[in-house]
Order: C-alpha cells, then structure tokens, then sequence
C-alpha cells in the first residue's frame, strides 16, 4: 500500500487555507473540555431537549406489552454520551451541550430495533449532527450554541476516526499549536449576524455565499460539489475487495442528489429549487451566472474534481476494512445532504427572497462550519488504528 503521508499534508493545507478566511482566534483561548460521564453539562439556551423522532430516526418509544399485574421497567433508559479529553475553544457562537448530546443518545438508543447493537461511528458522525441540523431546519433554535458545540465534537472525533481508518500504522502527538486559529467562529458569526440583520442584509448573504469557491471561505456550491465528487467517487470505485450497497446515491442538476437512506427528510420540500437553478430566470438567473459563469468552469464542477482526485493522490482507500468502508460512505453522504440543504434552502431564500428559508440556509452554514473545520483540524492527527473516540453508555 502507499504511503498516505500527503494526505496529512493536503488536510494541513486546506486547514490553512480556512484558517486564513476566518481571521484571528477568537480572545477567550483554547481550554479542555473534559465532562464527567454523568455531567450535567451546559443548560446553553434554555430550550427544550431533542424532540422524539426529531432528524427523520423515530425514537422510538413504544408502548409496554407487559400485563396489567405487573409495572413494566422503562424502556428507554437515559444514556450519556462519553468523551475523551478534546480542545475545545470557547466562545460567544459555541459552548458544552453535553445535556442535549445525551439526550440525543438517549433517543438514538431508544430508537434501536430488537438486536441492534449501538453503532458509536453512526451515532457521533452522522445521527447526532444530522438530527441537530434537521432540528434547525425544523425551527428548533433555541439551543443553537450547544449544537454547534455537538458539530464540533462530532467533527474532531470524526477526523480522529477516519485517519486511524485509513492509516492504521500512522501514529501521531498532540494537537499542532495552528489548531486554535481554525476559528469556525468568525464564519459562524457571519452567518448568525446575517440571520440578525435586515432581510436586505440575509438576501445578499445568501447570495454571496452560494457563489465561489469552497476555499478560502466554503462556498456552498463548491463545497457541494466537492463533497460529492469525494462521496462518488469511493462509491463509484470500492477498495479492491469490498462491496458497495447499491443505488446508494444519484446525483443530477445543480445542488441535487438522491439518496437510499433519506437523512434530511426536508430535502424533498425543496427539490424544485434545483430544477430552477438549472433553467428559470429573474434572480435564479443571477445565482446561477454565479455558480456557472459564462465561459468559465463551474464552481460546483470544479468542486467536483478536487473532491474525486484526493483519493488515489493524496488519501488512499486501500486500507479501509468492509465496516470502516459503510461507515465512511454514510458520514460522507451525512455531510452532503447537509451541505444541500444550505445550498438549497439559501437560493430560495434569495431568489423567492423568502426570508425564513434564507434564515434557514444560513444556520445550516453556522454549524457547518464548525463540524468541518474540526474535522480539518483533527485529521492530520492519528492516533493509530484505535485512536480514544467517545462512546455511549448507560447513565449512572
């Protein structure tokens, strides 16, 4: 197998790249968050926990069937959501969730089917920031501050999971001293002052941000096309040896695809924003001159090819097993249809200049930014073939 080396290095590169568009660290510095297994955590905004069936995955409480002489146990025993040691750099757009993390644990476990076992990959990089995202799609927003801190553990423990997938020999040492300048904040902080501002000020973010590239500044319809050029092109080409479940992903016209397991269930409200992009006029016309350019290559296309040439030139597949394989397809579709309903819900903001649907679009993009920049600066950092990831367990 070759060396993946360079992937380390392109991970490093692009981390840079982030860092330079987001500005300074933010001035209340990098601390350990470290919670207890059973730890009350942040009580954040105030708002009510995660909300049963809440992210399209029923949780599935269900009635006893036990008789009436006898008082059934509970079945949906609370859980808590165990982490290692992680840096974590507080601020103003991000603090600890680790009540609403446990909660989401909870509904997940008890969402479980007779004999499943819990899946801890799934549920930390895919259902918990799935389910947050689609929460606030749903206008669930009063907790806004502990999901993009679940957006930043999911991405930092995500990264750790695919290096040690990936490179099982690779062993590496604390985080680089550059990590606390890939500062999500400041493009979390756009993001939410737009949301703030007049609805002249949202429309035009929501332009703005649909047009260019993913790098410096995570362009939707590059960063689409990126993370759909990545996804494709390991479902399309599988490790030698490993298969790949079928009809898992489609995709079409601008900001659209298809998938088997339907994570964002919102998506299907707004698929006709796609097919305007492609073909109608007026302000759909304006964005798409943006995101295709007379004369000039596509941001999405463009964004397509860098996604499919990191693998076989800077990351190599070869040392996935069948398990890390799956599971590296759904976290990377997790992130796609995320980065959708941004792309989406932002161009019905603008061009409809629906206001609601703008507002929506740009807090998908809050989180965003924070689950991958975390991952970005994780990534480089190994800690071997089993690296210390979080876990779920039975609440004490």
């Amino acid at each position: 197998m070759r060396s993946t080396q360079p992937s380390f290095q392109v991970a490093i590169i692009l981390a840079s790249l982030l860092a330079a568009s987001c500005g300074s660290s933010d001035s209340t510095g990098l601390t350990n968050a470290v919670p207890a297994p059973g730890g009350s955590g942040s009580g954040g905004d105030g708002g009510s926990s995660a909300e049963a069936g809440a992210g399209g995955i029923p949780a599935g409480a269900t009635s006893g069937a036990g008789g009436a002489a006898e008082d059934p146990e509970p079945e949906c025993a609370p859980m808590v959501a165990q982490l290692p040691d992680f840096p974590f750099e507080l601020s103003t757009m991000a603090h600890p969730g680790q009540d609403y993390l446990n909660q989401l644990a909870t509904d997940y476990v008890c969402g479980l089917g007779e004999g499943e076992e819990i899946d801890n990959s799934y549920f930390f990089y895919g259902y918990a920031p799935v389910t947050a995202f689609n929460q606030i799609i749903a206008g669930e927003r009063n907790r806004l501050g502990e999901m993009r801190w679940v957006f930043h553990v999911s991405g930092y423990f995500g990264g750790l999971w695919l290096h040690g997938a990936l490179n099982p020999t690779q062993q590496s040492g604390d985080p680089p001293s550059g990590w606390s300048a890939i500062n999500a904040v400041n493009l979390a902080k756009e993001a939410t002052d737009a949301v703030q501002g007049s609805d002249d000020k949202l429309f035009e973010y929501n332009k703005s941000s649909l047009q260019g590239f993913i790098f410096p500044s995570l362009k939707i319809a590059s960063d689409f096309g990126y993370n759909k050029g990545y996804l494709l092109e390991i479902y399309e080409s599988p490790p030698a040896g490993l298969s790949k479940p079928p009809d898992y992903v489609a995709c079409g016209q601008l900001l659209w695809c298809d998938y088997a397991d339907k994570r964002v269930p919102s998506l299907s409200t707004v698929k006709y924003v796609s097919k305007k992009l492609s073909e109608s006029g007026g302000r759909w016309e304006d964005l798409r001159d943006g995101i295709l350019p007379a004369g000039v290559e596509s941001a999405q296309g463009t964004g397509d090819t860098m996604g499919r040439a990191v693998w076989g030139t800077f990351m190599q597949k070869d040392g996935l097993n069948q398990e890390n394989y799956i599971q590296l397809l759904d976290v990377s579709a997790s992130f796609l249809e995320v980065v959708q309903a941004a792309g989406l819900f932002s161009a019905k903001g603008y061009a409809e200049q629906d206001a609601e649907a703008g507002r929506t679009g740009a807090l998908i993009q809050s989180g965003m930014a924070f689950w991958l920049a975390s991952y970005m600066a994780a990534f480089p950092l190994g800690q071997g073939a089993e690296p210390d990831l979080p876990i779920i367990v039975p609440a004490p």
